[in-house]
Protein backbone atom coordinates (compact mmCIF):
# COMPACT_ATOMS: atom_id res chain seq x y z
CA UNK A 1 0.00 0.00 0.00
CA UNK A 2 1.58 3.14 -0.92
CA UNK A 3 1.07 6.54 1.39
CA UNK A 4 0.28 10.17 0.17
CA UNK A 5 2.57 13.19 0.84
CA UNK A 6 0.47 15.53 2.44
CA UNK A 7 -0.20 18.96 -0.13
CA UNK A 8 1.84 21.39 0.70
CA UNK A 9 1.31 25.40 -0.09
CA UNK A 10 4.32 27.27 -1.01
CA UNK A 11 6.44 27.88 2.37
CA UNK A 12 5.01 25.59 3.98
CA UNK A 13 7.44 22.62 3.78
CA UNK A 14 10.31 25.16 5.53
CA UNK A 15 11.32 26.11 8.73
CA UNK A 16 12.52 29.22 10.26
CA UNK A 17 14.00 28.27 13.87
CA UNK A 18 17.30 29.44 14.40
CA UNK A 19 19.84 27.47 16.46
CA UNK A 20 21.66 29.15 19.12
CA UNK A 21 25.23 29.36 19.05
CA UNK A 22 25.94 26.57 21.91
CA UNK A 23 23.44 24.09 19.26
CA UNK A 24 25.04 25.47 16.09
CA UNK A 25 28.71 24.83 17.96
CA UNK A 26 27.81 20.74 18.86
CA UNK A 27 25.69 20.05 15.07
CA UNK A 28 29.20 21.57 13.03
CA UNK A 29 31.48 19.43 15.80
CA UNK A 30 29.08 16.28 15.12
CA UNK A 31 29.65 16.59 11.25
CA UNK A 32 33.50 17.17 11.77
CA UNK A 33 33.78 14.26 13.45
CA UNK A 34 31.47 11.90 11.47
CA UNK A 35 30.42 13.34 8.05
CA UNK A 36 33.69 11.73 6.57
CA UNK A 37 32.09 8.01 6.84
CA UNK A 38 29.20 9.23 4.56
CA UNK A 39 31.43 10.58 2.02
CA UNK A 40 31.97 8.46 -1.43
CA UNK A 41 35.61 7.39 -1.77
CA UNK A 42 37.38 6.80 -5.14
CA UNK A 43 40.47 4.02 -5.05
CA UNK A 44 42.77 6.63 -5.64
CA UNK A 45 41.59 8.97 -1.90
CA UNK A 46 41.58 5.88 -0.30
CA UNK A 47 44.35 4.34 -1.36
CA UNK A 48 47.26 7.01 -2.46
CA UNK A 49 47.38 6.38 -6.41
CA UNK A 50 46.20 8.40 -8.94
Amino acid sequence: MKVQPPSLAPGENARDVMLDTKQADAVIAYLEKYEHASLPTSPSSCCGTR
